[in-house]
């Protein structure tokens, strides 16, 4: 396997990119020939040199309708293709595998990163909801899936009912050595709030802080609770209110965006995650690799394939804030050790072994 393909919507800062991006520099550093192929022309990264970068959208202001993404994509596949077929193409993200399987690309992988039936429950409009099952069960049914948790394979088979002709559980990709440089460097905002609890995400419904503000006024402990990220106005005044409301307010801190999350995890006494779903839960792994350790609520996916044996006891149920309150209070009390065997197997390294030993396209994929 020399040549792979990354296909996927842009290269704005979200888990699936982050992902994309770490593993594509791995497979550089190991000589194969990468391209990552995005539907828009957005990048806030900067690349490795050794990776080709190519982008649907020609000096557009607006991403253009699928009909022209697709025809650029058929002409794009045909250019790079010319001396040397792709040995592996991964689409990632609903829009790029909607665009890549209407260009009839064959012998595609579809890396699913969120748990898409939680996803269409949730959806505002009920009449929509049948829809959107039955058209992501046409655009998946009969494909190779990659899963990023066996929860986010499992809502996709059994809560949205695909029909894949196989699927894997491949998890996220990490550079712990680079994850720990980072936590390394000075955060002088961060040492003057300790002792802290930390929450690191975006002010988001699906983040459910509101559930990690009412688990938080069950605790009387002297840890400050810092909620390092951002949100529109009206939620972060929502947020605010509630910790007022909840008598919290002098105890909870709204730092703001950080460039560097993981000098605020490595001085934290343990990371928070109360989400009501998760396709994977990066920021666990980031944590546990600074050494910090983590209580989560046990979504359906993601966490519970991170957070095994011994550190399953710091799982919550859902919609349980005081049992959350519990597992943060038992963890604050008697911290589990965290070492390397934690981590290691969500390592880039680990993980680019897993990829690289999918069969290429043409062969069967067992």
């Amino acid at each position: 396997m020399n040549r792979i393909a990354f296909i996927i919507d842009s290269l704005t800062g979200g888990g699936a990119e982050r992902s994309v991006i770490t593993l594509a520099t791995e497979m550089v550093r190991r000589e194969f020939e990468v391209c990552i192929i995005t539907l828009g022309d957005e990048c806030v990264y900067t690349l490795d040199p050794g990776i080709l970068r190519v982008s649907l959208t020609r000096d557009e202001e607006r991403l253009p309708p699928n009909s022209v993404l697709i025809q650029r994509l058929r002409e794009t596949l045909a250019q790079l293709e010319q001396d040397a077929p792709f040995d592996l193409i991964v689409a990632n993200l609903l829009h790029a595998s909607e665009v890549t399987k209407q260009a009839g690309t064959p012998g595609v992988y579809h890396c699913i990163h969120n748990p898409l039936g939680d996803q269409i429950r949730r959806t505002r409009h009920a009449l929509v909801r049948p829809w959107w099952r039955r058209h992501i069960r046409k655009l998946y049914d009969g494909e190779r899936l990659l899963a990023v948790s066996r929860g986010v394979g499992d809502n996709l088979e059994v809560d949205v009912g695909v029909r894949p002709a196989s699927i894997r559980t491949i998890p996220n990709g990490f550079d712990l050595s680079e994850i720990r440089r980072a936590a390394a460097e000075p955060q002088s905002h961060a040492d003057t709030l300790r002792p802290f609890v930390l929450h690191v995400g975006h002010f988001k419904r699906q983040k459910r802080i509101d559930r990690l503000l009412e688990a938080w006024a069950l605790l009387d402990i002297e840890h400050r609770l810092v909620l390092l990220g951002t949100g529109s106005r009206r939620k972060t005044r929502q947020l605010r209110q509630q910790a007022e409301l909840l008598g919290i307010a002098d105890s909870v801190v709204f730092p703001g965006f950080h460039e560097n999350a993981y000098a605020w995890m490595a001085r934290a006494d343990l990371l928070v995650l109360a989400s009501d779903f998760e396709g994977f839960g990066r920021v666990i792994v980031e944590a546990l690799a600074t050494g910090t350790p983590v209580v989560s609520t046990d979504c359906p996916s993601g966490p519970s394939d991170i957070l095994a044996g011994r550190l399953a006891r710091y799982l919550a149920p859902l919609d349980d804030p005081a049992a959350l309150a519990d597992r943060i209070r038992d963890a604050l009390d008697d911290p589990p050790a965290i070492d390397d065997s934690v981590v290691r197997p969500f390592a880039i390294g680990t993980v680019t072994d897993q990829y690289l030993a999918l069969p290429r396209r043409g062969e069967a994929t067992g």
